[in-house]
């Protein structure tokens, strides 16, 4: 059993390193065009105003789902 194991750990190892190899070797482009010392993130066209009654609606009801959900008496009885 340990043989076997042993084996298999050591063939994983070598496909992992073998399948791995290309990758390392690789190069990234580094020819795209763009001058990188002038690039700025860029600006938002308009700022979006927040649904201020959506929210305070989804607010009541997860409050008053929370209240409800409290409300409901618990079905225990006198030997608990």
């Amino acid at each position: 059993m340990r043989q076997t194991r042993r084996a298999l750990t050591i063939l994983l190892a070598a496909c992992t390193i073998a399948l791995s190899a290309p990758l390392a070797e690789a190069q990234p482009r580094r020819d795209t065009g763009i001058d990188l010392t002038t690039v700025r993130p860029p600006s938002p066209a308009k700022q979006d105003d927040p649904p201020t009654i959506r929210s305070y609606f989804l607010l009541a009801l997860l409050v008053a789902a929370a209240v409800g959900a409290n409300c409901i008496p618990s079905k225990r009885g006198h030997q608990d």
